[in-house]
């Protein structure tokens, strides 16, 4: 497959995983996009195909990064309120433990 299609097809499946919010899979398209920047990194020159193609995929990395983010910032907060209300969980959690008792 040539570099401008791997391009493309990256940039598809990058923009995918990311509306989809799959963090996992989200990882395996950058390790793809890493191994493929740094054949491209290899290169003396790009060609034109090779140089458009990588204009969307700028935009969806962004995009993706921007999401990550959000997504960080989303769980620091769940994190957080977690260990504001950690007492309280831990003494429900104990009243339950009691009330399950015979």
């Amino acid at each position: 497959m040539d570099k401008a299609l791997q391009i493309l097809t990256l940039t598809r499946a990058l923009l995918d995983v990311q509306t989809r919010r799959d963090w996992a899979q989200l990882a395996e398209v950058d390790k793809a996009l890493s191994v493929l920047v740094g054949q491209l990194n290899d290169k003396v020159h790009l060609s034109l195909r090779e140089r458009e193609a990588l204009k969307p995929l700028r935009v969806a990395h962004a995009a993706a990064m921007k999401s990550c983010l959000g997504e960080a910032g989303r769980m620091n907060a769940l994190l957080d309120e977690l260990r504001r209300n950690r007492e309280g969980l831990i003494a429900y959690g104990l009243i339950n433990e009691q009330d399950d008792r015979p």
